[in-house]
């Protein structure tokens, strides 16, 4: 029968430290450009819409309602 596994304890998984032991370096993040929203639209045929949303758009059933009358009809 093996023995009940115990995790180690956190001083014990840190090691031995020396004066002469390289210091860990931390390093610096970037942010990021950020998310960018996409509507894509096609049919069997190919593609019928690509639109990037603008930063702070909100999209909801008014603004699906929006390209589709404005863009997606005309395309069709």
């Amino acid at each position: 029968m093996n023995p009940p596994h115990e995790p180690e304890r956190k001083h014990q998984g840190m090691g031995c430290k020396h004066l002469t032991s390289p210091v860990k370096k931390k390093f610096k993040t970037e942010p990021s450009a950020g998310k960018v929203m996409l509507t894509l639209l096609w049919e069997p045929q190919g593609q019928i819409l690509e639109q990037h949303q603008a930063r702070g758009t909100r999209v909801n059933s008014v603004y699906d309602y929006g390209i589709l009358q404005d863009q997606v009809r005309p395309a069709i």
